[in-house]
């Protein structure tokens, strides 16, 4: 892990003893067992709106699954406003979006060194259209691709409420975390995010309430 590595968002690195970090094993351990019959690979993490805590749980989530040792990649898929290639301090100049317009070799946008056995896939250069690109067949097929390569892949998405991009993304995944900040959004909200995700076929496994 770089030594610049922002701490204050990534508790499962910096303090892995601490009653936090438990806190996401706890969440690890619930996939598990939501997974015991049949395998999910890959699980998106997302939240109602806005400043819920969906980006730094899939962060933490990502770091606990390279530490029992599955190959793990996080992909960046909030194309609207990545923040996952901050808490690692890797490189935003190369990811999805570039991969979607050129059609290169995904192995020239996935970043391996954000932690020890963990990759990241960033948002990538900003685009005026993330819902045309990851509703598209390019999209689809880069997923697939990755399925393939890692033990484990963990999304983050805009939020659900804010856009269309999300259900395109859970329609591909296997399973899906909701993290809800209570206070921050009704239980009214809450539920409507829900129904949009279950329009896309999703399988929403569990909810994460924050702080």
């Amino acid at each position: 892990m770089s030594a610049s590595t922002n701490k204050h968002k990534l508790i499962a690195a910096a303090t892995p003893s601490s009653r936090h970090a438990e806190a996401y094993r706890t969440l690890r351990a619930n996939i598990q067992f939501a997974s015991r019959d049949r395998e999910m690979r890959v699980i998106l993490v997302t939240s109602a709106g806005e400043g819920e805590g969906k980006t730094m749980t899939a962060g933490n989530l990502a770091v606990l699954y390279a530490q029992m040792g599955k190959r793990t990649l996080l992909v960046d898929a909030n194309l609207r406003k990545p923040e996952l290639h901050r808490y690692f301090n890797v490189s935003a100049r190369q990811g999805i979006t570039d991969l979607l317009s050129e059609e290169s070799d995904w192995e020239q946008a996935v970043q391996t060194d954000a932690y020890p056995g963990l990759s990241l896939l960033a948002a990538g250069s900003p685009t005026a259209f993330p819902s045309e690109m990851l509703a598209s067949e390019r999209f689809a097929r880069l997923l697939e691709r990755l399925r393939t390569r890692f033990d484990m892949i963990i999304v983050d998405s805009a939020s659900v409420l804010g856009s269309s991009d999300t259900q395109f993304i859970a329609a591909l995944s296997d399973g899906i975390v909701l993290v809800v900040r209570p206070g921050r959004v009704t239980r009214a909200e809450g539920r409507q995010a829900i129904a949009k995700l279950e329009l896309a076929d999703a399988d929403v496994i569990g909810v994460v309430l924050n702080r």
